[in-house]
């Protein structure tokens, strides 16, 4: 296999361009359903060094390029030239307001970047979100190869790179301060492809596909990155047709036989919600043998439910596969062949509050359900510690995940002090430096748990909450009597301020479901209760929004401890929601909200 002899991923690209140039290598469904977008191995080499030779042309390549691209084969080109051109892609999100091109201003002044690579269709409007032409930077499309680029990208040599060469730079969503950049390299990226295919049955020459963003981690290396380096072919749709309607996602899984799809667990969700009279008949899922669940905390019972509503289509119970990872890591940490019967274990919701995982019977009252995110990928460490101490903790117990190996990231770009607080840390109790994740979690033998971030975890009285097991909860009691409300989300959070202190959350209605819809009174009702029955807590507000309500980052991750500074300034407008608490325990209003809209989404 030519990934294990590989020394960047452009020798993997460059063998399969040589030896089945004709075969496919990407399939994009413009419209999400039948227009269908092609690439092959050969043109994938062919375009991506023309555009290569443009961009050391135009002095591009002196520094990392940003790529603002739509889901589409043109970020591939893209991601490629910049890679055969010598320097390091910065995939990123395209702007659609001032703030967010605040933010690609700063990743273009953190990256030292003189140049973009966009689509003609988005020329202009990037040239003006980002001032180019005042600051100089250069906007560039596949279309500005010129005609003796698009000769030396079939007859010259590509800029020769290693693998200490860093690849591209996998930008943070900066929710606080200025985002940072984390330096992926070409043998770190392969490390990481190797540990993927290493983790599950992922053969050379398979098919992977689903809608995830290619700007973000699981979508680039996961979905995209990885069955290119195995010679396998990426079959995809777009994030804003997935979420239009999810069950286009299942049809590119039968159309394209696809064995390999990598999802967050809200995507399981959502399918998992579709009426069955909407399901076709027809639909076939016996292709697919990893559903590789990641990128959010997975859900026990959004994994049942999706099981038990597609297995009548072909989907093997033992197909969907939880598994862990983040961009400090380049991606995967944890993974594998999880069989069902260890997919799931359940311990004492009390002592995991105190930090133990004693594992009891599911049928307990006190029972907490956790998922196993697999093992450890190949030839990498993961020790579970005391945060603050660094100290080993035992099997079972609760600490702070620690990682090393070869596809842990070089670090953040430009910027050496974050870089050792975060890559360099060490125990009293192991050899060698480690990565911090930043995650809290737990192992049982030699499986791998994760229970929540450590700056999002809520202490009250000397107990631990987890916001996603509260957030289950209030959704679970939401839906109890409003089936209408499948698809709804909710963001826990805690908040600390002299007028007022405790737990709140928001409870997200699904898409064309308005407040009028809804009878929130009954729904705060209800989640006061199972909150005081499941957790012994009470809510200090419930707040019912609509679809877009609560905060997210670029990437679709939920923004809790802005959902706190929101909530202390009173930004959630009446006429958008609803507490739980009498109007004189509400802190000061101020002026109304200006209700976050979805991103793109991977992790709602």
């Amino acid at each position: 296999m030519r990934l294990d002899t590989a020394n960047t991923i452009l020798d993997c690209i460059d063998h399969y361009a040589a030896t089945q140039p004709t075969a496919r290598a990407a399939s994009f469904l413009v419209d999400g359903d039948a227009q269908e977008e092609t690439l092959d191995y050969g043109e994938l080499r062919r375009r991506a060094r023309a555009l290569a030779a443009t961009l050391r042309r135009e002095g591009a390549a002196d520094a990392p390029v940003l790529l603002l691209f739509h889901s589409g084969i043109e970020f591939l080109i893209g991601f490629f030239a910049c890679l055969y051109a010598g320097t390091s892609a910065v995939p990123a999100n395209v702007a659609r307001n001032r703030h967010q091109y605040e933010r690609l201003r700063l990743i273009l002044e953190d990256a030292h970047s003189v140049a973009v690579l966009t689509t003609d269709e988005l020329r202009a409007t990037v040239l003006a979100g980002l001032n180019a032409e005042a600051s100089g930077l250069r906007v560039l499309t596949e279309h500005a190869v010129a005609e003796a680029d698009a000769d030396a990208g079939a007859e010259t040599e590509a800029t020769r790179v290693g693998g200490d060469d860093v690849a591209f730079l996998q930008y943070t969503s900066g929710s606080t301060g200025h985002p940072k950049g984390v330096m992926v390299t070409h043998a770190q990226l392969l490390a990481n492809v190797r540990a993927i295919r290493d983790s599950g049955p992922m053969a050379e020459h398979f098919c992977c596909g689903g809608w995830l963003p290619q700007f973000h981690d699981m979508g680039l290396i996961g979905m995209s990155l990885a069955p290119l380096a195995l010679g396998g072919q990426v079959a995809f749709i777009s994030p804003l047709h997935f979420l239009q309607r999810p069950l286009r996602w299942l049809r590119l899984i039968q159309r394209y036989r696809i064995s390999i799809s990598p999802e967050p667990n809200f995507a399981l969700e959502m399918c998992a919600r579709i009426p069955r009279e909407q399901i076709p008949p027809d639909l076939d899922l016996s292709s697919l043998d990893g559903l590789y669940c990641g990128a959010e905390p997975v859900n026990a019972q959004t994994v049942a439910r999706f099981v038990e509503a597609f297995a009548p289509f072909g989907l093997s119970a033992d197909a969907v596969k939880p598994c862990y990872g983040l961009a400090e890591a380049t991606l995967i940490v944890s993974g594998g062949a999880t069989a069902p019967e260890h997919r799931v274990v359940h311990v004492e919701r009390k002592a995991l509050a105190q930090g133990r995982a004693l594992p009891i019977a599911a049928d307990s009252d006190d029972a907490q359900a956790v998922v196993c995110c697999g093992s450890v990928v190949a030839g990498h460490r993961l020790i579970v510690v005391d945060p603050d101490t660094g100290a080993r903790r035992a099997d079972g117990e609760v600490g702070e995940l620690w990682f090393s190996g070869p596809s842990v990231a070089s670090g953040y770009w430009r910027n050496p002090e974050a870089s050792a607080a975060t890559f360099g840390a060490r125990s009293p109790d192991c050899e060698g430096a480690f990565m911090r994740t930043g995650d809290l979690g737990f192992m049982l033998g030699d499986r791998v748990h994760v229970t929540g971030r450590i700056k999002e975890l809520i202490i009250l009285r000397g107990r631990n909450y987890y916001p996603t097991d509260l957030e289950a909860t209030i959704v679970e009691a939401a839906l109890e009597q409003e089936p209408r409300a499948a698809g709804a989300f909710a963001a826990a959070f805690a908040f600390d301020e002299s007028s007022a202190s405790g737990v709140a959350a928001l409870l997200e209605l699904p898409r064309g479901m308005p407040l009028s819809a809804i009878d929130r009174s009954a729904i705060v009702e209800r989640v006061r209760t199972a909150m005081t029955q499941a957790h012994d807590l009470t809510l200090k507000a419930l707040i019912v929004v609509e679809q877009g309500g609560i905060p997210r980052t670029s990437s679709g991750k939920l923004q809790r401890r802005k959902c706190a500074k929101m909530y202390l300034k009173g930004e959630f407008a009446e006429s958008k929601a609803v507490e739980s608490t009498p109007t004189e325990s509400r802190p000061a209003k101020s002026a109304p909200a200006e209700t976050a809209s979805i991103e793109t989404a991977v992790t709602p």
